[in-house]
């Protein structure tokens, strides 16, 4: 199993825009990648125009068809200011 945080700050103007293609997108992965085991967003209570995407993976091989069938992923990116911060996770055992 493996996990994945990115921390990404969005334009403001396309606030909408990020989360309506995240929710599309979300409804999409979980139902066709049987290896994505969570895909979730979370907004910052400090910082509305910052998100956290927190995915979990069955395993690395998992993680990379996500991201080789990544349908939608450049209407993304274009709501994004600046690089995103991902973090790359293992889980600990006896606590994920």
């Amino acid at each position: 199993m493996m996990g994945v945080i990115a921390r990404v700050r969005i334009h403001r103007d396309r606030q909408a825009d990020w989360e309506r293609i995240f929710a599309e997108r979300r409804e999409r992965v979980l139902a066709t990648e049987k290896g994505t085991l969570a895909y979730d967003l979370l907004r910052s209570q400090d910082d509305p125009l910052v998100y956290m995407a927190v995915e979990r993976f069955t395993d690395r091989d998992a993680y990379l068809a996500h991201r080789a069938g990544s349908v939608g992923h450049e209407e993304m990116l274009s709501c994004i200011d600046g690089d995103p911060d991902i973090t790359y996770l293992d889980p600990v055992p006896n606590c994920w």
